[in-house]
């Protein structure tokens, strides 16, 4: 999901670039109004048919397939969404939006509430297909009460529909989406009220005012999605001691350990925050109701190999390396292209120059972004995982004799796998199920189990991300280094 919310948001920007070439295709106002409506009606419509046929095929046997169908439907139908949405933006929704919100209020600039608009629609499908699959998760929930009572588990009241589909908006959607609108409506309000505060002879200022508008945005991100989540502190006792003891053995400071409340619905974890006190880990409800407690000390190590190995920075600082750097070279091959049309025959229309080069170069700068920066996430993910292997290796480091070397053994590796596992399992989710940035579980499995025989101390995923910061600073300086020359 995040993915999706990302190409949301990039799909304004992209707009914004292309803008003097929009609309592709002229429409009259009825033609653009019902190409608006009726495919978005249509997918949404046959979604909630396809949510409809499998509930009631959960009770005549094919409950395995019906699930599958549905699954691969989600699948199609997320894109089908994000294609609709580029298709709107492409034939001038955005700006016939913002021409009528600037008419109506009487100002030439709108700020954010276009943007929140042409958003809506995309958000709104994506939220009626939780709508139209509440009954099947209900009744897989049902299913599951004699299992849980039988193993003596704790018992969550079944959420309601208007539960859960809050839930899901805020652990799926809000995650990413509230920081990146935050971080639009700020850039665009530097844009339009600069020249009206500053005059325009200070406008050099917009950029560094940009920027120190999106970090402080970045450095309090998590303190707004705690409270946009539903946590609490996780209670006292001897659970919440090993953990905290875990945190002092890795010398991880955190502002609080967070019981991350799901209804029993879903077993993951999460850090968030680049400084102590603005750093929290969560640990969902079902995580810590259905995991042993070897389980939950592998995942709480691997969150604390995100903060050991400064993953949240580094994260941040390649995807903006590695987008700037994306930008700069295809403006460059798209520049020279561009200016070789007359060459072979072709003139380019006039006036079209900075808009066309620009927009195609950030398209593909993206494209190839979002290729590149998942490759690296999950890499770091590897990483994460990994330091949940030494951790449970630690005692045998730690009890070793000077100098001996301390290999990776069945023992410290089966934790973080059966942990995988399990998530996998109680999550209904497919062990061979991709994920952009996390990857799958039986690949991020089938690396585990590669490290038995290894050195703990020499293993290869370290020096590999080594070798993507180092790019990472190369790259960022570089940057710097232009900019300021030029």
């Amino acid at each position: 999901m995040q993915l999706y919310v990302i190409l949301l948001v990039l799909g304004i920007v992209a707009h914004d670039t292309f803008a003097e070439a929009l609309p592709l295709v002229e429409l009259g106002r009825i033609e653009l109004l019902a190409w608006f409506v009726l495919p978005k009606l249509a997918l949404a419509l046959a979604y909630a048919w396809m949510c409809r046929r499998t509930l009631n095929r959960l009770a005549d046997g094919r409950a395995a397939a019906a699930l599958d169908r549905v699954e691969k439907a989600t699948g199609l139908y997320r894109p089908l969404i994000v294609l609709l949405y580029f298709t709107d933006l492409a034939l001038g929704a955005l700006t016939v939006l913002r021409n009528a919100l600037s008419s109506a209020i009487g100002a030439k600039s709108v700020i954010f509430i276009d943007e929140l608009l042409i958003l809506l629609p995309p958000l709104v499908l994506i939220s009626w297909a939780w709508w139209a699959y509440y009954p099947i998760d209900r009744r897989m929930r049902e299913a599951t009460l004699m299992r849980r009572i039988d193993e003596g588990l704790p018992m969550h009241r079944i959420w309601t529909r208007a539960e859960y589909l809050v839930s899901q908006i805020r652990h799926q959607i809000a995650l990413l989406l509230v920081p990146l609108l935050a971080l639009l409506a700020w850039s665009e309000a530097v844009e339009v009220l600069m020249p009206i505060f500053f005059g325009k002879s200070n406008l050099a200022l917009r950029p560094t005012m940009q920027m120190a508008g999106a970090g402080c945005i970045f450095l309090f991100a998590p303190v707004m999605i705690r409270h946009l989540w539903d946590t609490i502190p996780l209670p006292e006792g001897e659970l919440r001691d090993r953990l905290s003891q875990m945190c002092s053995q890795h010398g991880v400071a955190v502002r609080e350990l967070l019981l991350w409340r799901t209804f029993g619905g879903l077993i993951n974890a999460a850090v968030m925050g680049l400084v102590r006190p603005l750093r929290f880990i969560l640990l969902t409800d079902a995580l810590l109701e259905q995991l042993p407690m070897i389980h939950v000390e592998a995942v709480m190590a691997h969150e604390l190999g995100h903060v050991r190995r400064r993953h949240t920075f580094w994260l941040v600082a390649t995807a903006a390396g590695l987008l700037v750097c994306l930008f700069a070279s295809w403006f460059e091959m798209v520049s020279w292209s561009w200016h070789q049309l007359p060459a072979v025959g072709l003139t380019p229309p006039p006036g079209l120059e900075r808009s066309v080069v620009d927009g195609t170069a950030i398209v593909l700068a993206i494209a190839f972004w979002l290729l590149g920066f998942g490759w690296i996430s999950r890499r770091f993910e590897r990483q994460a995982d990994t330091f949940a292997v030494q951790h449970m290796a630690a005692e045998d480091v730690a009890g070793a004799n000077d100098g001996a070397d301390v290999r990776v053994s069945d023992a410290h590796v089966s934790p973080m796998v059966g942990a995988l596992q399990r998530v996998a399992h109680l999550n209904h989710m497919h062990p061979a199920k991709r994920s952009w940035r996390h990857g799958s579980i039986a690949w991020r499995q089938s690396y585990l189990r590669s490290l038995v025989g290894r050195s703990v101390g020499d293993l290869p995923i370290d020096r590999q991300v080594r070798s993507i910061k180092l790019v990472t600073l190369v790259a960022i300086a570089a940057a710097l280094s232009i900019h300021l020359w030029g």
